[in-house]
């Protein structure tokens, strides 16, 4: 398999990982309206009127709309300049670990410094990819 093909694979990781947190974000809300925790006139206007771990997901999935923005970004810029290498390919992987986990600890124990080291990692990962990009475009060419 071709290094874009390798590429690929992490931003559909991304994907699927924003889908899943999507749904369970949505199942969530769900839970917490039925079962009387909080009504739709509350949370209508107010993302605060959620019960906190329904926030959790919440603010998780607004967090797939954030960095990994412009993790996409960069994957795109590879595959439309054909710069995609294994180098990229480790970072993009790297970026989708680091996501996971931030995912995971922002959902479960909610640990504030392990999750803004997960979060660190990626946007790491993520500025390094952007700089592997600007050296093969500008140097490499």
């Amino acid at each position: 398999m071709a290094s874009q093909h390798w590429l690929v694979l992490p931003v559909l990781g991304q994907v699927i990982l924003t889908i899943v947190v999507g749904v369970f974000t949505l199942r969530a809300r769900i839970r917490a309206v039925m079962g009387g925790e909080t009504t739709l006139r509350k949370i209508a206007l107010n993302n605060a009127a959620w019960p906190e771990p329904v926030r959790q997901f919440g603010n998780n999935f607004d967090n797939q709309f954030q960095v990994p923005a412009l993790f996409m970004a960069a994957v795109a810029f590879y595959l439309a300049t054909g710069l995609s290498d294994a180098v990229a390919v480790v970072i993009a992987f790297v970026f989708l670990a680091a996501r996971i986990a931030h995912s995971i600890e922002h959902v479960t124990s909610n640990n504030v410094v392990r999750r803004m080291m997960f979060f660190l990692a990626s946007v790491a990962a993520m500025a390094a990819l952007w700089a592997w990009f600007a050296i093969r475009f500008y140097v490499t060419g």
